[in-house]
């Protein structure tokens, strides 16, 4: 289009780039196709010279066209006329893209996640799609930005796992993660708190300036960053960690590379490929102070007998089966993983329908976070899902409940929607409790207090509590001469400089006056 032939044209056409190079042409002519009067070449094609555009770099860019000028796509140019100078200004990608390169050139791409699944007793589902089965019940590192050569925020997310009544498997008790130089710890069992730097704060929580927030959504606990770190923990057996594409092949820990190659997922951090899941287990243990903690010996094989009913729509057949309850979610999440992880839990633990029903949940979750509606598969009598005062059962509720601090969470809500407990009407998510709004606590210098708790600033020398209407009501304090201003049991305050601390909790845990944990689970009475 808009040229023409001719038996003897320049061997130099004029182009955009150089408009008069048959004038300067010292080659002889050749018969060809020219462009029209008033069009130039340009990429192989003849276009107006009005079109021809702008230089920027050494690059030459076409009227009208828009360009990113680095790979942090911070700065994004156009190129307004002819000849004119290329025009800048600063600029980001929308919600939900990601700053790439693409054919060589910075552009925003769709953004996707790694998921890395830690269900049962437990079962490691990699951000690659491997299972490990590892029952190992020490600290361990589930996942960490690994490479020395990224600008992006360092993340470290390990996972504490403990005996429950038999000594052969191991379930998560804490997730700790380290991000933006805060440590947060959400712990078993406690849905309404964490801890932030070992102090107790009462959710929804945040932290470094609002670039990490702290959330219940559904049965979860829920920790997300600025960045699109997503650490998700129902503080009984199922973690969740979601990366963002942006940490593609920069994760290392049990959790995997992110890489998109299911064969290199035994990494451990010296860079060799582990023999099996208790060797790359073992690799990735942290050092804490439990001194007992080890990998157990494997449960024995299940009968003949118990495999065909464990096997069966009685039990993990319910996974597979079509038509069921998880039939609509099997062309997005293929159930064979969680089926293999039912059966092997439920031959280590000789059945139960506890043990059942945490397989059923961390599928429907799976399936419930990708989007996909479940048929009703919970009843009054399998697996049922009890709720506290003022709240309901509701199988599809919003993934951001409304709570004191914010009541209109749900309008601006872009999760998917979650199983889990709902508040009454009238009534608004407070830690965990559902509260009616006249009963909410105080927000006081970035936190959320429930009423009647207190906070003592870093040196001990205020102390506030959070009143019935509301308001923090603030007091001077000061520590006595045998006092020390220190955390204890997660909450700041003067407590006796010598004071010796034996901590036991659980099923039950020890922790020593000289802080060994040890984990006896005797039915006797036992001198302390």
């Amino acid at each position: 289009a808009n040229s023409h032939y001719e038996p003897c044209a320049a061997a130099c056409p004029a182009t955009c780039v150089d408009p008069m190079a048959p004038a300067t042409c010292s080659l002889p002519c050749v018969e060809g196709c020219v462009c029209d009067s008033g069009y130039l070449l340009y990429n192989d094609r003849c276009v107006s010279s009005q079109q021809c555009g702008c230089w920027h770099n050494g690059q030459h860019y076409p009227v009208g066209s828009e360009f990113w000028t680095d790979s942090t796509c911070s700065s994004k140019c156009t190129c307004p006329a002819r000849g004119s100078k290329v025009q800048c200004s600063s600029a980001s990608c929308p919600e939900g893209q990601y700053c790439g390169v693409k054919d060589g050139k910075p552009e925003c791409l769709e953004q996707f996640y790694g998921i890395c699944h830690v269900h049962g007793d437990p079962h490691y589902n990699t951000f690659d799609k491997v299972t490990h089965n590892f029952m190992g019940n020490c600290t361990y590192t589930l996942a960490k930005a690994c490479s020395n050569t990224t600008s992006l925020p360092y993340f470290n997310v390990e996972a504490k796992n403990e005996h429950r009544g038999n000594t052969r498997v191991s379930y998560v008790r804490e997730v700790r993660v380290e991000v933006y130089g805060e440590h947060i710890a959400i712990v078993k069992k406690e849905k309404s708190q964490v801890l932030v730097n070992n102090v107790r704060q009462t959710l929804p929580v945040s932290a470094a300036g609002g670039a990490i927030t702290v959330s219940r959504s559904g049965r979860y606990v829920v920790l997300e960053t600025d960045f699109n770190l997503r650490v998700s923990y129902d503080t009984d057996h199922s973690v969740e960690v979601k990366v963002p594409t942006t940490y593609f092949n920069l994760t290392c820990g049990m959790c995997g590379n992110f890489n998109n190659r299911r064969e290199d997922d035994y990494m451990m951090p010296n860079g060799q490929q582990a023999a099996d899941s208790n060797e790359l287990g073992e690799s990735w243990q942290v050092l804490d102070n439990d001194s007992s903690c080890g990998v157990p010996v494997p449960s024995p094989p299940c009968s003949a007998e118990e495999e065909k009913l464990y096997r069966s729509d009685q039990f993990c057949g319910m996974l597979t089966a079509r038509p069921g309850s998880f039939e609509r979610c099997h062309a997005v999440i293929n159930p064979q993983n969680y089926f293999d992880t039912c059966f092997y839990d439920l031959c280590a633990l000789n059945g139960g329908q506890e043990v059942l029903c945490a397989t059923l949940e961390a599928y429907a979750d799976a399936c419930q976070a990708a989007g996909v509606t479940l048929r009703p598969w919970r009843n009054a009598t399998f697996c049922p899902l009890l709720c506290p005062a003022n709240s309901y059962y509701d199988p599809c509720m919003t993934g951001c409940p409304a709570t004191c601090v914010d009541r209109q969470a749900p309008q601006n809500c872009s999760k998917p929607c979650m199983e889990g407990c709902a508040c009454t009407s009238g009534f608004l998510l407070s830690g965990d409790t559902c509260v009616p709004e006249a009963h909410c606590g105080c927000l006081f210098e970035g936190n959320y207090y429930g009423v009647s708790e207190y906070s003592v600033n870093k040196n001990c020398t205020r102390q506030c509590r959070c009143e019935a209407n509301g308001q923090m009501v603030c007091s001077a304090l000061s520590c006595s001469e045998d006092e020390v201003c220190k955390i204890q049991n997660g909450q700041r305050g003067c407590y006796p400089a010598s004071t010796a601390l034996c901590h036991i909790y659980g099923d039950p845990h020890y922790s020593t006056f000289d802080g060994k944990l040890y984990h006896f689970q005797g039915s006797c009475n036992y001198t302390v």
